[in-house]
């Protein structure tokens, strides 16, 4: 016997057929187990190696062939489907087909499983699954699978979605490095949600850089229903969300927000935050291209077609029913400029806080930023360093100039506002 072991070694040893060989090594499960287990432990004791080359041109003659009443992929959806697009182009360069059942269309989970395997599909796409037990009533064990995105339950295998741990990250850095210093986060509360707890892990790791004064609770509001519309079940009134953002936002005054996306852009926007259009705002998710907003932009294609890939390769490798150790592939964001990125100089949150101290008429104010340093750096007065503070002092003349106020009430000083940090007045 020549010292590089193949299949055909295997097979003379036991006295099966190499197809037989070939067929436990890859975990068929139309062998039995203790024929697999023998197998794999006369590969062991042989010193056997699988030839990457070979296995690599196997992979081909694969992808080669014609679609087949079994190269079908089912995909399971509760409703829509994240990266569908991706998972067709992806599955038709494989070679693939495929199929989408909607969950809402059988009685239940196991009917589900029941039909699939009945077509003869080995290969299943799980997407974002809602329905509670949906996960521990399907038989996994028939199937090859892998989860694109997370809803509100995790399949027991592997999964492909957005790195949104990474995306808080960038986020904050990205506006810290522009000497925003009380940073905000807004996102929807639902905790059962894994990109929930991944966004205020981040943010909550960012803010442990700050001294205990300078943290901004996350603000986390129930989904709302459209203005006028009546509430439903998991759902609260627009008008309940616009006055919890509103007290968030007069408590805690943030001269930036990072909100989940655009619908909180516009909440705060009724809301009454003052900054200008697009400003003072970083989206957490841009799912369609839009020039004006800055923040993260995910490709929910680029999702769909690491998950087929992922898929694919199990199925090469016979990877049938629950993983012992399931594992999470994160895709990263793209970061995006706007057209009109946030700017500290540019902003009109301070000039809010002075027209909230209205008692101050006659007094000149400046905000200026503090000597710039890390973010857990402080000046010698105790502020952190380049943290905003507020001095106040007699104006040369009582003709003051004057500005009308933008609520209408008359006329308030007019501030000047110096942000020193940035050399701009």
């Amino acid at each position: 016997m020549s010292s590089y072991v193949t299949l055909r070694d295997i097979a003379d040893s036991l006295g099966l057929s190499t197809a037989t060989v070939s067929r436990a090594l890859r975990n068929s499960p139309c062998l039995p187990a203790t024929t697999r287990a023998r197998v794999r432990r006369a590969a062991r004791k042989l010193g056997y190696r699988a030839d990457p080359m070979l296995s690599a041109l196997a992979a081909h003659r694969w992808h080669r062939r014609p679609v087949a009443a079994g190269s079908t992929l089912a995909v399971l959806a509760d409703g829509s489907v994240e990266g569908g697009d991706g998972m067709i182009e992806r599955a038709a360069a494989y070679g693939y087909k495929l199929e989408t059942f909607q969950i809402r269309d059988y009685p239940d989970a196991r009917r589900l499983a029941d039909v699939l395997y009945a077509r003869g599909i080995l290969g299943v796409i799980v997407g974002q699954i809602h329905t509670p037990g949906f996960c521990a009533a399907f038989d996994w064990s028939r199937f090859v699978a892998v989860a694109c995105s997370e809803g509100d339950e995790r399949p027991p295998v592997h999964l492909v979605m957005p790195n949104h741990f990474r995306a808080v990250q960038q986020a904050w850095d990205w506006a810290w490095a522009r000497g925003f210093r009380r940073i905000g986060l807004a996102i929807f509360d639902q905790p059962s949600a894994l990109d929930f707890h991944d966004r205020c892990a981040a943010f909550l790791e960012r803010q442990q850089r700050l001294p205990a004064t300078q943290r901004i609770p996350v603000l986390a509001v129930k989904p709302w229903v459209a203005k006028d519309a009546a509430p439903r079940p998991g759902r609260i009134r627009y008008g309940e969300a616009l006055r919890q953002i509103r007290a968030w936002k007069r408590q805690e005054r943030p001269d930036i927000v990072l909100g989940f996306n655009s619908v909180f852009r516009w909440l705060l926007h009724d809301a009454g935050w003052c900054a200008p259009r697009w400003n003072a705002f970083i989206h957490l998710w841009i799912p369609s291209p839009d020039s004006a907003a800055t923040g993260l932009r995910l490709y929910p294609d680029e999702l769909g077609r690491r998950t087929v890939d992922w898929l694919d390769s199990l199925l090469h490798a016979g990877e049938r029913g629950e993983p012992r150790h399931p594992s999470t592939m994160s895709v990263d964001f793209e970061w995006q400029d706007g057209t009109a990125a946030p700017c500290p100089s540019r902003l009109r949150v301070n000039k809010s806080f002075l027209h909230s101290e209205r008692s101050t008429h006659g007094m000149r104010s400046t905000v200026q930023a503090s000597p710039a340093s890390g973010p857990a750096g402080a000046t010698s007065t105790g502020t952190p360093a380049g943290a905003l503070t507020l001095t106040r002092s007699r104006p040369p003349s009582r003709r003051h100039s004057t500005a009308t106020s933008p609520r209408g009430c008359g006329t308030t000083p007019r501030a000047h506002v110096s942000v020193a940090a940035h050399g701009r007045t």
